[in-house]
């Protein structure tokens, strides 16, 4: 079970003791993503969870990285649209010193003026090498081109441009807005010490009270295409539809029609494509979700002489997906997606990540029982709703490659036609 506390500060605190483990994950949850962000400070969000490492009043860099490889455990840090996640993971009897780096971290980083300027120029190194990936590529375009009004269609890393002009200035109030009580979560999974609240309202009592909150809009995907010319082999593909926010009733049914569809190396897409025509390499389909949208991708890289085979029959297993699925085929993703879903969370590290995700995105806190549950109870109903909801979606496609725009405009239009849509672009 779930144990949901506050420190007296107001820090959400969510744990769960696992008996079977002798690890502990601890993550300091904010909710401070590039979806907070003003378009002239766009990667702000990004470049402070780079600098929370780069050492604090006590601690260098070298320093925080020793302590931890020093007992045998993992520090790591992410940034998403919608928070920054800061998490640890330890060896039970170790979890003080964790809980004392991590808090050392957010409450006390130097930010020093040269240490800055070095992560600006190792951020602008990442944004460049994810311009040299085309998968990343064509998900950042995607991103922009799905909502274009939208912060959800600015990149997480930001651009060089943006990056470059941040101060230490703007981090620090950047942190006093967003770093704050009621803005944080602290999820805790594994064995757990008997004095692990003691310990958090020890080291994170000079943590900033306050909440910051930001009313952001709920887009829907628009039409359209956008492209990126690669010189490479391959052209890369994403094409995307309507999809289902992370708190929705239909979160576990959309993964199991992914999954069904394109997920998976039995899914539909995979054996049509790639097993029976060998026309791709990498195909699949995933869905994502945010706080206040979602969406459904496919993704495909493919030699540019096999586009006309490849469209046509991308479609065909769309349509087919509209003729319904049968009562046994859904008993058997409904399976599949029981045991895949479940297994993945056996961990400290999963559990604790659940666990935050789904206090950052406001979303009920579920047992192993009640998401099997909530995945059993998937009814052909709302599968077949959902389907008609893809087919029915607008559609968003962008691709890298040695592509002209023409190119583009015919595959999107040869996509949208075959599958009986109307969108234009935008």
């Amino acid at each position: 079970m779930f144990n949901v506390k506050k420190l007296s500060n107001g820090i959400t605190v969510i744990s769960r003791h696992m008996d079977a483990v002798r690890s502990l994950s601890i993550g300091v949850w904010i909710k401070a993503g590039s979806n907070f962000e003003t378009k002239e400070q766009v990667g702000i969000s990004h470049l402070i969870e780079h600098m929370l490492f780069k050492g604090t009043d006590k601690r260098s860099a070298k320093e925080i990285a020793e302590t931890i490889d020093g007992i045998g455990g993992s520090i790591n840090a992410f940034t998403s649209k919608d928070c920054t996640a800061y998490y640890a993971k330890v060896l039970h009897e170790d979890a003080p010193i964790a809980i004392d780096i991590l808090s050392d971290m957010l409450l006390h980083s130097k930010f020093d003026e040269k240490e800055l300027q070095k992560e600006i120029n190792v951020v602008k190194e990442e944004i460049a090498m994810y311009e040299d990936s085309p998968e990343d590529v064509v998900y950042d375009l995607f991103a922009e081109l799905a909502y274009p009004d939208h912060p959800l269609g600015l990149p997480i890393l930001g651009y060089p441009e943006t990056v470059s002009k941040i101060s230490v200035e703007d981090i620090r109030n950047y942190m006093d807005d967003f770093y704050v009580s009621g803005n944080t979560v602290i999820a805790v999974a594994g064995y757990l010490p008997e004095n692990l609240l003691e310990l958090l309202e020890e080291y994170f009592k000079s943590y900033p009270v306050g909440d910051h909150v930001v009313e952001l809009g709920s887009p829907t995907i628009a039409a359209g295409y956008k492209f990126a010319h690669k010189d490479i082999e391959q052209n890369h593909l994403c094409i995307g539809f309507e999809g289902v926010k992370f708190d929705s009733e239909d979160f576990y049914a959309m993964l199991l029609l992914s999954n069904y569809f394109g997920g998976t190396s039995s899914s539909k897409l995979f054996q049509r494509i790639r097993e029976d025509n060998g026309l791709t390499y990498s195909i699949y389909s995933h869905p994502t979700y945010f706080k206040h949208a979602g969406n459904l991708s496919i993704y495909l890289s493919y030699q540019p002489q096999n586009e006309e085979e490849i469209i046509p029959l991308i479609v065909e297993e769309l349509l087919d997906l509209k003729q319904g699925v049968t009562e046994e085929i859904l008993i058997s993703i409904k399976n599949q997606l029981k045991g895949s879903y479940i297994l993945g969370l056996e961990g400290s590290s999963s559990i604790m990540n659940i666990l935050g995700k789904r206090a950052i995105y406001d979303a009920p806190l579920q047992t192993m029982d009640a998401i099997i549950e909530s995945i059993s109870s998937i009814t052909l109903e709302q599968v077949h709703r959902l389907i008609d909801q893809v087919i029915s979606s607008p559609v968003a496609m962008t691709m890298a490659g040695r592509l002209e725009e023409n190119d583009v405009k015919a595959v999107y239009e040869k996509f949208t036609s075959l599958l009986g849509g109307s969108n234009e672009k935008n």
